[in-house]
């Protein structure tokens, strides 16, 4: 601004000097053209030229104002149209958060006309369509979305999603690797494509994706391990519903060497272990794992195996499976859980102790009632105890991280949502959702 300001006043002052130069030096100009002379001092005609020059400028603008006037009037009606669209869009939007499906289909249609069909109302009309129950109009919208390089992706993962809710997992799978081949990077792409090469039985493909993404590091070296896992897991378990118990031990065996944390391979490959080969072989399977991630499971599982020896071999059994993890919580009450069994009261206080000292642990309370009815009988304690485990903080579970369903074990694809590879244990801290909620909050959430 202040540049501005002098530059005027910098101007001004040599205007001024030219006029009083040109006063001091008025001169004379004679001009002599087709038969006309014309005789004036220098600076009326200064004066002239300046004045034709200023008319000549203000009549071009005049006239380019004048020739744009219907391209401007035509700019400001798309301006307002977009503004009103966009009003309409986002009422669109909250009639689908609140379940007026049929508002919102007038509202996209209007917006639709208004703002030419641009990708997103095709993105919202497809998802109304797919809320409603009507998979062929979404499946219309989601093709007319593949033409668009802005919404091909989201058009691509519609139509995963589209065939897959019709059991076309060749459909699904074409869609998918047209998807890689677009976005060879993307986790989601990746993990469906992981998931449809192995429901379809295609093991080989399945672990070449794992290879090629941490080849090309797109998965971290720990994910690609899980993957492998999870994929010969799953061979294992197919192998097994088959019968033959064999060839699953042996891709039981891959995935537990791939991924030795991973709970569910641990405990089924330990399980089958002590059904046809030997509960030691078991044991080293469930003391492996429990080093990099002690679970309850474990400790019931590895208790199981051996609560038919002599106390003393017994509690060692149970010491030695939590010394190279014996201040973990999981620890402290496995050995508590195996001193009750053996009748070690005091050995089960002093473990549950430390474990309550560091939270109030439903599992702990719950242990300390059964030692109160087996020790003494006492059974008011025994209901005290048990009133605290309800007051407790909650205890980890399998849920989906998608949508918060809880289940019983770990498996590939959640009950609920079928979401791949989201259960994980863990402290569930939000209420579960169910299909009708969540599929409001979809568009929301995308």
């Amino acid at each position: 601004m202040m540049i501005r300001i002098a530059l005027i006043i910098a101007i001004l002052g040599c205007l001024s000097l030219t006029a009083t130069w040109l006063a001091g030096n008025p001169g004379n100009v004679s001009i002599t053209w087709l038969g006309y002379e014309i005789e004036t001092s220098f600076a009326f005609l200064i004066f002239a030229i300046t004045t034709a020059v200023v008319t000549g400028l203000i009549i071009y603008h005049l006239l380019f104002a004048l020739l744009r006037t219907p391209k401007n009037i035509s700019r400001n009606r798309a301006m307002r149209h977009q503004q009103e669209g966009l009003r309409v869009l986002t009422e669109a939007i909250a009639a689908i958060t609140v379940s007026e499906y049929d508002m919102a289909q007038r509202l996209t249609r209007r917006a639709e006309k208004l703002l030419d069909a641009p990708p997103i109302t095709l993105l919202l009309s497809a998802q109304l369509s797919q809320l409603k129950g009507d998979d062929g109009k979404a499946k219309e919208y989601l093709e007319e979305m593949l033409k668009n390089p802005e919404t091909e992706y989201l058009a691509m993962r519609g139509l995963i999603e589209n065939a897959r809710r019709h059991n076309d997992y060749f459909l699904a799978l074409a869609h998918a690797e047209r998807a890689y081949a677009s976005r060879p990077g993307n986790k989601w792409v990746l993990m469906t494509l992981i998931d449809l090469y192995s429901y379809l039985g295609r093991w080989q493909e399945a672990q070449m994706t794992v290879e090629r993404s941490l080849k090309k590091r797109h998965f971290t070296r720990d994910e690609a391990r899980r993957y492998s896992a999870i994929i010969h897991f799953e061979q294992g378990k197919r192998l097994l519903k088959e019968g033959d118990e064999n060839s699953a031990l042996q891709f039981f065996a891959q995935a537990h060497a791939k991924y030795v944390g991973f709970i569910p391979v641990a405990l089924t490959y330990a399980t089958l272990k002590a059904d046809y080969a030997s509960k030691e072989e078991a044991a080293k399977i469930i003391r492996e794992t429990w080093r990099m991630a002690p679970h309850p499971a474990l400790a019931e599982k590895y208790i199981s195996l051996f609560s038919s020896e002599k106390e003393d071999q017994f509690i060692k059994r149970v010491e030695k499976l939590v010394k190279f993890n014996p201040s973990h919580k999981e620890s402290r009450l496995a050995v508590a859980a195996g001193a009750i069994q053996a009748s070690r009261w005091q050995q089960a206080r002093e473990q549950l102790a430390l474990v309550l000292s560091e939270e109030e642990n439903a599992r702990a309370c719950k242990l300390m009632a059964e030692i109160e009815q087996k020790e003494s009988g006492n059974v008011t304690n025994a209901a005290q105890w048990l009133i605290r485990a309800t007051n407790a903080a909650p205890e980890p579970g399998w849920s989906c991280s998608n949508c918060g369903h809880i289940s019983q074990q770990w498996d590939i694809h959640c009950d609920s949502c079928g979401s791949f590879d989201t259960i994980s244990w863990k402290i569930t801290t939000f209420p579960y959702l169910g299909k009708s909620e969540r599929s409001e909050l979809t568009l929301v959430s995308a």
